[in-house]
């Protein structure tokens, strides 16, 4: 039988499907139940004795029925109220109603009875009753936890402290699942009241076993319209007439329980079968839409695992959660309820991309790796959507642009993670305007030409921004400047090289005797003499005093270098003068 979501408004709470568990007979005990002036309960739920392990217990609860709900957009008078099951109840105690087959009429008061020898875990039982209502064109079956038709048992060993019923789940008073079973449990089938039905509508037939011991087997009887299945645990039948539907339960044990329910069908047929317009079987976050045809006179309501869908009034709907939908059609004096179209709802991987380090500047490496579960089995990694070649956990960013993961996991489900990753700019750094070349006897001289400014300067021969050739000694050397940005915190470096030259001064007299220099002081010719010049291997150089070479033109003729001075400005030079695998260096001074 098809299961509704409905709102008892008298008690203004909702209503949910569950389980139960049946335990005791009807009818097995005599109470005159008081005349309630409130559709509530007495005692109160909170102000039952707690049930003692291992001792004999037995307490009465009373009620009054419910008078009207509200269903399919509209109220309806409860004709009855059947009180079909009882479960959440600690292992050893059982219930029985005042009633024969439990059945209440509208806003009948009646009585349950709680009684056995409990043997479960000391705790709190939050009672779960199962009810059937007879709206008047049809059998609702419903869960009333939460509407008042309740109690919370609490349970404990001889000689513990009571405590107190706490109605909200916590950890200090935690709701204790149902683990156990009765005593006796006898095998019990039920498949619900009588029902008017439209022509047409397509029933699923839905025994409630309470009882005996599974493993069950079942076996169907039909008059007029046929079943889907004779041996199956829920059979469907499209009903076009009257049609009675017996089954026969055998449980493990061999003990038998047999029931009957008959569907008194009226109205115009119409179509009341749904259909899916795709798969029903897909990944998380996809859907398929769910109809059927609309039918003059009717409202609808989809149902999801016999659940209301709120808001779901239409013939269609689009099916994203697992789980049985059916349509049920309302109107015309009758009620139809629709085929079952399973939906199976695939778990997709979530994924996600973590950063190491989470920034860094150009040129460094940021390594990416898949953050997901073990069900994945496949990564694809794209940059600005265009794979790099990795099939990995990991791979290393190495550019600017977005990194996008994708993974697929066993179910051939996938999903994408992206991370946009931006390498930090380096500062435009450069080095320039130090001396190119200098003697290694000139002295220490400060580093300029570093920009930005406040960097730092290092190699050999420097201290801070000064440079000592004589430190650094003879030989090309690299002065590197380093600038780190307050913006991004981000360095780099320029480079200019420094020739050390060895400027040895030559005070040998014989050495001395053989270069001659005149006029020093000079102004705009200087002339150099010596005996070892020829026109084959000879090379002058000039350098100021900080040892930067200066560019100057010379001409030998006849054993003699002429140089033309006028281009110096005024001060002090040395001139190094190789010839003949000799080098000689002398001092001369320009003015002007």
């Amino acid at each position: 039988m098809i299961k509704k979501l409905l709102l008892f408004t008298a008690l203004n709470v909702l209503l949910l499907n569950g389980y139960a568990q049946y335990c005791g007979n009807s009818g097995s005990f005599q109470c005159t139940a008081s005349n309630l002036s409130l559709p509530w309960l007495t005692p109160p739920p909170d102000s039952l004795a707690p049930f003692v392990n291992g001792q004999p217990s037995t307490t009465v609860i009373q009620f009054k029925n419910f008078n009207t709900v509200f269903f399919g957009g509209s109220y309806y008078t409860v004709n009855s109220l059947r009180i079909d099951t009882v479960d959440n109840l600690p292992a050893g105690l059982c219930w029985a109603s005042d009633k024969a087959n439990n059945t209440y009429a509208n806003q009948e008061s009646g009585c349950l009875k709680i009684n056995g020898v409990p043997c479960s875990a000391t705790g709190q039982y939050k009672m779960r009753i199962k009810v059937s209502v007879d709206l008047g064109f049809g059998i609702a079956q419903v869960d009333a936890d939460q509407a008042g038709l309740k109690y919370y048992i609490r349970l404990k060993n001889n000689g513990d402290a009571d405590t107190q019923i706490d109605s909200n789940q916590t950890a200090a008073n935690p709701f204790i699942p149902y683990g156990g079973v009765c005593a006796a449990l006898p095998l019990n089938a039920y498949l619900g009241t009588d029902q008017t039905v439209c022509s047409g509508s397509i029933a699923t037939l839905n025994p409630t076993i309470s009882g005996g011991q599974a493993p069950f087997t079942y076996a169907w009887g039909a008059t007029a319209n046929s079943l889907s299945c004779v041996n199956c645990a829920n059979p469907t039948v499209t009903l076009t007439q009257n049609s009675t539907f017996t089954v026969t339960v055998t449980d493990a044990n061999n003990a038998t329980s047999t029931d009957v329910i008959s569907y008194n069908v009226t109205g115009a047929g119409n179509n009341y079968q749904i259909n899916a317009a795709g798969a029903t079987t897909f990944c998380q976050n996809n859907s398929v839409l769910l109809g059927g045809t609309s039918a003059s006179g009717f409202s609808y309501q989809w149902l999801l695992n016999n659940v209301n869908v709120t808001g779901a009034n239409a013939t269609s709907i689009t099916a994203a959660s697992s789980g049985n939908y059916v349509l049920v059609f309302s109107g015309n004096g009758c009620y139809a309820t629709s085929n079952i179209i399973t939906v199976n709802v695939l778990a997709s991987p979530d994924a996600s991309i973590i950063a190491q380090p989470a920034s860094a500047c150009e040129g460094d490496t940021i390594h990416l790796m898949a953050q997901t579960d073990t069900s994945v089995h496949l990564f694809i990694w794209l940059l600005n959507g265009v794979s790099t070649n990795d099939s990995a956990l990991t791979t290393n960013a190495l550019t600017n642009g977005i990194y996008t993961l994708i993974v697929r996991n066993s179910s051939s489900c996938y999903d994408t993670s992206s991370k946009n990753v931006f390498f930090k700019p380096l500062p435009q750094v450069t080095l320039s305007g130090n001396p190119d070349a200098i003697c290694n006897n000139s002295g220490s001289f400060t580093l300029t030409g570093g920009s930005p400014a406040g960097g730092t300067y290092s190699g050999a021969g420097i201290t801070g921004n000064s440079f000592n050739p004589t430190s650094a000694g003879a030989g090309t050397h690299v002065v590197t400047y380093t600038y780190t940005d307050t913006t991004y915190f981000c360095s780099n470096t320029a480079t200019e090289n420094i020739l050390v030259n060895s400027c040895t001064v030559v005070e040998d007299l014989n050495e001395a005797s053989l270069i001659t220099l005149y006029p020093n002081p000079v102004n705009d010719l200087l002339t150099i003499e010596s005996p070892l010049f020829d026109n084959s291997n000879l090379s002058v150089t000039v350098f100021d005093v900080t040892g930067k070479q200066q560019t100057i033109n010379y001409k030998l003729q006849a054993g003699r270098v002429t140089l033309r001075t006028d281009v110096l400005s005024a001060g002090s030079y040395w001139i190094r003068v190789n010839a003949n695998g000799k080098e000689l260096s002398r001092k001369f001074v320009k003015v002007d």
